[in-house]
């Protein structure tokens, strides 16, 4: 995760458990910015490979600091990046 905000919290945000077959459900992250009882940011990570062979990756930020999160498939190297803007 990168984040983009005034002062010291400016870059790489916090990086996130490695998902896997033998390590199914990642609990919902709080994610910070500025401090630890202002959440800006929660991440889940589903196993819903009985479904659709996939894992499900759900985010929801709570902030109007800008941020990136990117999600990448540990078996092929492809990944996916979602942006949140500033403001």
């Amino acid at each position: 995760m990168r984040t983009k905000c005034p002062g010291p919290f400016n870059g790489i945000g916090p990086s996130l458990a490695k998902i896997t077959r033998d390590n199914p459900l990642l609990s919902p992250k709080n994610l910070y910015f500025f401090s630890a009882g202002n959440v800006d940011l929660v991440v889940k990570v589903l196993n819903g490979c009985q479904f659709n062979n996939r894992f499900w990756v759900f985010a929801g930020g709570l902030t109007n600091v800008e941020y990136t999160v990117t999600v990448t498939d540990a078996s092929t190297q492809a990944s996916k990046t979602f942006t949140n803007p500033l403001g």
